[in-house]
């Protein structure tokens, strides 16, 4: 009877050793952390029957757009800091009218440089295109030279020639780059810019 108990006690014993190992283990077992997405503030806009409303983070009071319809408002770009959009009658950038711009041929090329079937243009709206010192600009053709989607470009081209970019108190113009040739002129895979004959921007 003794060993009987004796038996049945150990086996108790080693039972609840056996549970508090494995409660142990099971608590050393790190549990991976939730993979945590950073929200990233981007212009905001809403709209009612009346009116569009953009606001440049959520937690600011959203602005009206002046004369924005609601009917026809579409959002063209987005970028860090600033947005642009339209609607049957205007250009906007952020809450206010792009003047000048024709809304039905208006292109966004970057956060800098944008175009109409007219004119090119800086993100304060002025034209850009319409200078002695560059010529003939072919607004058409005109493009970011190897798009790959940056929020600035440093060269863009026409199918004459290549332009670079400046600024002058923070107002962007072009200038052109005579001695790069419009047919080679192309991005480089060590991060510059170049034609057959020259590099650029290194």
């Amino acid at each position: 009877m003794k060993r009987a108990l004796i038996a049945i006690i150990c086996m108790l014993i080693i039972v609840i050793l056996v549970n508090v190992c494995i409660s142990s283990v099971a608590e050393n077992v790190s549990t991976p952390s939730p993979i945590v997405t950073p929200v990233v503030a981007k212009p905001n806009f809403t709209m009612d029957s009346q009116h569009v409303y953009w606001s440049k983070y959520t937690d600011v009071p959203n602005k009206i757009i002046p004369g924005a319809d609601p009917a026809s408002f579409q959002v063209l770009k987005d970028f860090t800091y600033d947005s642009y959009s339209k609607d049957k009658r205007h250009v906007y950038i952020n809450a206010d009218i792009f003047p000048g711009a024709d809304p039905y041929s208006f292109v966004v090329l970057d956060s800098e440089i944008s175009k109409d079937k007219f004119h090119v243009y800086n993100k304060y709206s002025e034209i850009i295109s319409d200078s002695s010192r560059l010529g003939d600009v072919d607004v058409a053709s005109f493009r970011i030279v190897d798009d790959i989607g940056w929020e600035f470009n440093y060269f863009f081209a026409d199918k004459n020639r290549i332009y670079g970019i400046g600024a002058v108190h923070g107002y962007t113009y072009l200038f052109p780059v005579d001695e790069a040739d419009p047919k080679t002129f192309k991005r480089l895979s060590h991060g510059g810019f170049g034609d057959s004959e020259h590099v650029f921007g290194e």
